[in-house]
């Protein structure tokens, strides 16, 4: 049986719980070959981002390059790009036409840091939408890139519905920052929703948590798992490989890796 690949193109996280680091645990995890191109550097560990500094998008560009000479993938994530010049290099190299792209929206960190040129959501509208597969925001980011006011479960559908229009095939909006006594993650798709609830786990372990569900999603799609089972199944994932985190670090610590279904 041929073995999956995948592809991530995302920020690097040296504390290993995030970024292009945490995509190819994912992807080892679930059976799929990684490959991974860094977009952007960060100095940061468990307890937050210090510094951040944007790779060139040339490398980037003779990365993809060489790297398309070589491999036929089965599945593409994009996590934070850096700027817009890194962003039009991965429009312009062709790399995401006529793929399976699970965009997973990073604007900034969770400390704050800036991932992206500000405004830069409005670049994902015009650029990255018409090409995703799948967007995977948060409540932040779906009220940028909606323009709608999140508060409730219907509002997370009315932005769902907005995003869908601009081009993305199917929506995923994360609900953990939504105020519900549940966890609920919102699917948009074939014109249909499909919510998924989860039990609210306190924990302040919690770091890489959109990284790990979008890589889950990517390594599941990659081996022609359907969208709506590869999403619920990535979010069983998630749940249970936050309440198993193993407390790594002094801060916000990382996911349990070892989690697969």
């Amino acid at each position: 049986m041929k073995t999956p690949i995948c592809l991530s193109i995302a920020g690097s996280d040296p504390s290993g719980g995030a970024g292009i680091q945490a995509d190819l645990k994912v992807f080892q995890n679930l059976a799929c070959y990684g490959c991974s191109i860094s977009t952007l550097e960060t100095i940061q560990n468990t307890l937050g981002v210090k510094e951040v500094f944007i790779n060139d998008s040339e490398i980037i560009r003779k990365q993809i390059q060489s790297l398309s000479e070589d491999f036929e993938f089965n599945a593409i994530k994009l996590g934070a790009l850096g700027n817009e010049n890194n962003l039009k290099t991965l429009i312009n190299s062709g790399i995401l036409e006529k793929q399976v792209v699970v965009i997973d929206p990073i604007f900034h960190s969770t400390s704050g840091n800036a991932l992206f040129t500000k405004n830069g959501h409005l670049l994902y509208k015009e650029l990255l939408l018409p090409r995703a597969f799948l967007i995977t925001p948060n409540i932040q980011e779906a009220i940028l890139l909606s323009e709608v006011e999140i508060k409730t479960l219907a509002d997370m559908k009315v932005a769902a519905e907005k995003i869908a229009k601009l081009g993305a095939r199917s929506v995923l909006i994360k609900g953990g920052h939504l105020d519900s006594q549940d966890c609920i993650d919102l699917l948009f798709t074939d014109s249909q929703f499909i919510e998924i609830r989860k039990p609210r786990i306190k924990s302040k372990h919690t770091h890489g948590t959109g990284c790990f569900l979008s890589a889950n999603i990517t390594a599941l799609l990659a081996k022609n798992i359907s969208l709506i089972e590869a999403v619920e199944r990535a979010c069983e994932n998630t749940h249970e490989a936050i309440k198993s985190a193993p407390a790594l670090g002094k801060g916000q610590g990382p996911l349990n890796f070892f989690i697969k279904s």
